[in-house]
């Protein structure tokens, strides 16, 4: 049985922590932009390893040190009550990189349906993440 309080604490953590994934995939696009400027622009980070190896593999780079950030728990406690934002944390980066295709859905040129389907995609992910992190 899963307890309720503490999924929508996950569901919310999971959301937030999507949102800084996104964000860490613009300052990588930024750095990769500073000393290469013709990459195209690109937060998802499996098209930009096709379309911009370069930028994919700093993206992909971004994400290991998101997921590693939480890891360095070193005594029994703080292991065992930070299991949970640990599991939070595996399962928003592996979901980023399948939800994150979410904006490459609809085709068009208005820049606004792109940051809308982005910020869904990061609900979305939030949301399956907290879900993952409570059920197992």
């Amino acid at each position: 049985m899963i307890n309720s309080r503490e999924l929508s604490w996950n569901m919310a953590a999971g959301i937030v922590y999507s949102f800084i994934l996104t964000f860490l995939m613009l300052v990588a696009y930024g750095l990769v932009k500073l000393f290469y400027p013709p990459t195209t622009f690109s937060i998802i980070p499996l098209i930009s390893l096709v379309v911009f190896p370069a930028l994919g593999i700093i993206q992909l780079i971004f994400l290991g040190l998101a997921v590693a950030f939480v890891f360095p728990v070193r005594t029994v406690t703080e292991k065992n009550s930070l299991l949970t934002i640990r599991k939070l944390s595996i399962a928003a980066a592996i979901s980023y990189l399948v939800i994150s295709l979410l904006p490459l859905a609809v085709q068009t040129s208005y820049i606004q349906t792109y940051i809308g389907l982005a910020i869904a995609a990061d609900i979305i992910n939030g949301v399956l993440a907290g879900f993952i992190a409570s059920y197992f």
